[in-house]
């Protein structure tokens, strides 16, 4: 009887082919992505009459998404915002929605998207913390719970700019 593979290779074969198998299953069980926020701070601003800013990292779920608004009771009011360059000029604008991709993450950073709060009460930044709720295209909702910093405890990229809330950037 003539044998292409020895014994040995077939066994061995056997057992890459186990594995294999056994690595995609593994893999197909994986959890699905959720559709989350976290690392959430608010730079408090020192001046009640001018905005705070806060950041925040927003992971996309298993499909794309837009997020529409973020609200809280502890502040008049939550606009999400941009900064950008034009012509060696950095700027500021309102921005509507923020698109987040299925599987990935959008950072809200300071030179980056952000978020600008108006009104933050002293008891909001004495507590320490600020609960937010994000609304998304999708219908979700999701609650998270920001931490209070004095603005100064990171970069404060708004230093200089005049930001009472009736001026508004437009592009």
């Amino acid at each position: 009887m003539l044998r292409l593979f020895p014994a040995r290779s077939s066994r061995a074969i056997s057992v890459a082919a186990a594995l294999s198998l056994a690595a995609v299953t593994l893999a197909s069980c994986a959890p699905e992505p959720v559709l989350r926020a976290d690392q959430i701070v608010v730079q408090a601003s020192p001046i009640p009459s001018n905005p705070s800013a806060a950041y925040m990292t927003v992971y996309g779920g298993p499909e794309d998404a837009e997020l529409l608004a973020v609200i809280s009771d502890y502040a008049r009011k939550v606009e999400m915002h941009e900064t950008f360059e034009k012509d060696g000029m950095s700027s500021m604008v309102a921005i509507d929605k923020v698109a987040i991709p299925a599987k990935s993450e959008v950072k809200f950073e300071p030179g980056g998207k952000h978020l600008m709060l108006w009104g933050v009460s002293n008891d909001t930044i004495k507590r320490g913390t600020m609960p937010f709720i994000l609304v998304f295209s999708t219908g979700k909702r999701i609650e998270v719970t920001g931490i209070v910093k004095p603005m100064g405890a990171a970069k404060d990229e708004h230093a200089g700019h005049d930001m009472t809330e009736d001026k508004k950037a437009t592009n």
